[in-house]
């Protein structure tokens, strides 16, 4: 479970980075119809190199931060289904989030205090 979610996360990134390029490309062709320049005449610009890096930068730091807010609650709600899987009635999830993560989090540490109450 965990390297399928981190693959995919990494997936969206490089089809979102794809998808810039082919974006950038299709407006520099059509600024190339427009107005003569070419793709590789707009690449010696600094701005145009500028804006590139920029968000080059902004994809990156949101991959980062998305892997962090998003991969590392998983990651714990699935080891913790692994040692609920395996039978220990002390499993809790230990996920410390405001948002659905963390209520999922807190149902599933009741619904393990019950069973283990009823079972004992």
């Amino acid at each position: 479970m965990k390297s399928r979610l981190s693959s995919t996360i990494w997936t969206l990134v490089f089809l979102n980075g794809l998808a810039f390029f082919v974006v950038l490309g299709l407006a520099f062709k059509a600024g190339r119809d427009a107005g003569g320049a070419s793709l590789f005449d707009s690449f010696g610009n600094a701005s145009v190199m500028g804006a590139a890096l920029l968000a080059l930068c902004v994809a990156g730091f949101t991959a980062w931060r998305l892997g962090a807010a998003v991969l590392s609650p998983v990651q714990e709600l699935a080891e913790f289904s692994e040692r609920m899987a395996a039978g220990d009635p002390r499993a809790r999830a230990e996920v410390r989030t405001s948002d659905e993560l963390g209520y999922i989090a807190e149902n599933l540490n009741r619904a393990v205090a019950k069973v283990s109450k009823a079972t004992s």
